[in-house]
């Protein structure tokens, strides 16, 4: 049966990378989801360096800086929000919901638990309209991971009967939905930009490895690339999901023990290396016709040329098949947050693990 909840959504986003606040505005119906416009906001430097500290264990004053920061960020992402309403030239009554992700913290799937935070309420207040945010808890509360919740909204805009595809998302961590027919499956493959982002911030004056240029000056050390891959975590089955509070530069340190030896532009030709070869093992196993790549890893020309290499078949943007890499992600939020409001569920849980389909994430304003 036809919704009664067609209309235009905002999907708010922001990745393990914080690099901003992706915002899409989005026109759903039963039939068609359509990319309307976007705007790109911005953390302060002090919020960025908040966030990263509260990201790793141990950090000083959590519980202050987290409250804090849950404000601060509901703030900048209503903000972002109204600025998006003003660009595209729309009251804020024609908006049916915004989909809030929020900013990840921590995420424990062994525990059952993860934080996003943001506040709804802050959002909601300060747009004057409905938000669906707290995505991920409920398919916890289903014995899931949590994570990947794109697959499902992968399946709605990419899937195709006539060809096998593999979509890769490449933010601060990578994660791959296979589209197989008429099954789905999805799950992280491993980190993506985090580790490239964080090495290369630590010896250059920027924030990341534009189109992977430095890393190509160096060379690939093979026993360290290794090392790095004997991590057990590479080895796990799916349904897995995992962040920057694994996969960060401690990790780094602890699973290479000679790393300070070793030439920083090496290190991180060796980091894009784990990044392409973890992704491509996972595609190798499932064997699709083509495969598409999102999020900001489809900008690391390095990155794109070695997956190009490794992986069989056709290997291409998502703007090859209508879709922007860079907002794939605000636009899926924005979608989960139409499923709400039909009494869709939004995740897989063939991918999370949950016992079963449930819908995600709760209602403010």
């Amino acid at each position: 049966m036809p919704t009664d909840n067609s209309g235009l959504y905002i999907g708010l986003m922001s990745g393990t990378s914080v690099d901003g606040i992706d915002a899409a505005l989005v026109e759903i119906n039963d039939t068609t989801i359509s990319l309307i416009d976007t705007l790109s906001g911005n953390y302060s430097t002090a919020s960025k360096a908040s966030i990263k500290s509260l990201m790793l264990e141990g950090s000083k004053n959590e519980l202050q800086t987290l409250m804090s920061l849950d404000v601060q960020l509901g703030i900048i992402f209503a903000e972002t929000a109204n600025s998006l309403i003003e660009q595209a030239g729309i009251k804020h009554s024609e908006v049916r919901a915004i989909g809030s992700h929020g900013q990840t913290i921590r995420h424990y799937p062994s525990l059952a638990s993860t934080l996003q935070i943001a506040d709804p309420n802050v959002i909601s207040q300060q747009t004057g309209i409905p938000v669906i945010a707290d995505f991920r808890r409920a398919d916890m509360a289903f014995g899931g991971q949590g994570a990947p919740l794109m697959p499902a909204f992968h399946q709605a805009i990419f899937a195709n009967q006539d060809k096998n595809r593999a979509i890769i998302n490449i933010g601060g961590i990578a994660n791959i939905t296979t589209l197989m027919g008429n099954n789905i499956n999805g799950y992280d493959t491993g980190p993506g930009n985090t580790l490239m982002d964080a090495w290369y911030a630590k010896h250059k004056d920027g924030k990341y490895d534009d189109q992977g240029h430095w890393a190509t000056t160096g060379n690939v050390n093979k026993s360290t690339l290794d090392q790095l891959l004997a991590d057990p975590w590479f080895e796990k089955q799916p349904p897995k999901s995992t962040g920057q509070d694994y996969f960060n530069l401690n990790w780094l340190a602890a699973s290479c023990p000679e790393l300070n030896r070793l030439a920083p532009q090496d290190v991180q030709a060796t980091l894009l290396a784990l990044t392409a070869q973890s992704i491509t093992t996972c595609v190798d196993q499932s064997g699709p016709d083509e495969t598409f790549i999102c999020g900001g890893g489809a900008h690391n020309l390095a990155l794109m040329n070695l997956l190009t290499a490794s992986v069989d078949g056709r290997v291409s943007s998502t703007s090859a098949i209508g879709m922007d890499p860079d907002w794939i992600e605000a636009a899926g939020f924005a979608w989960l947050a139409w499923c709400y409001l039909n009494g869709k569920a939004g995740n897989v849980p063939a991918v999370t693990g949950a016992s079963r389909q449930c819908v995600l994430g709760g209602r403010w304003g």
